[in-house]
């Protein structure tokens, strides 16, 4: 019997099942591995993270009341 229409359904089912076994992948990964990969990518690891990780501008801009009102 041949796959006919079915052939496409099979290589999407596939490919869904692949993918979504990567992203588990991934989200087992803990931070010092996300960065490690982003690093090797060129990337920042908020970049690759789906959970990015938080601002750090806060830390070092000068104008603390200005960001006080943007972020409350």
């Amino acid at each position: 019997m041949q796959d006919g229409w079915m052939a496409p359904l099979k290589a999407k089912w596939r490919n869904f099942r692949r993918q979504r076994a990567a992203f588990a992948e991934f989200a087992r990964c803990d931070l010092s591995e996300i960065v490690r990969i982003a690093d090797d990518l060129g990337i920042s690891a908020n970049e690759l993270e789906d959970r990015p990780l938080p601002a750090k501008w806060p830390s070092y801009c000068s104008n603390g009341v200005a960001i006080e009102a943007i972020t409350h």
